[in-house]
């Protein structure tokens, strides 16, 4: 948003945490974060990036994982991705 829009810094942050974390949850990466993200990339082939959105919803216990770049109906442990 920042580069394509030419939006400050500071709105996106005010944005976000006026909208977005009010509703939603930020997880923290840690050393396990990195090691399931290495499992699933191995096992499903997705990008670098990828692994690590599916590994913190997997350490959050997610059930379903919204994406726009990841395959539909892949289901990554009781997870499943839909778009």
């Amino acid at each position: 948003m920042v580069r394509k829009f030419k939006i400050d810094d500071s709105l996106v942050f005010k944005t976000l945490q006026e909208n977005v974390l009010s509703i939603a949850s930020v997880a923290d990466l840690n050393y396990q974060t990195y090691e399931i993200a290495f499992r699933v990339r191995q096992k499903y082939n997705v990008s670098y990036w990828d692994s690590l959105v599916v590994a913190s919803a997997l350490q959050s216990d997610c059930e379903i994982l919204y994406s726009e770049d990841m395959q539909d109906g892949l289901v990554v442990g009781k997870m499943k991705l839909e778009r």
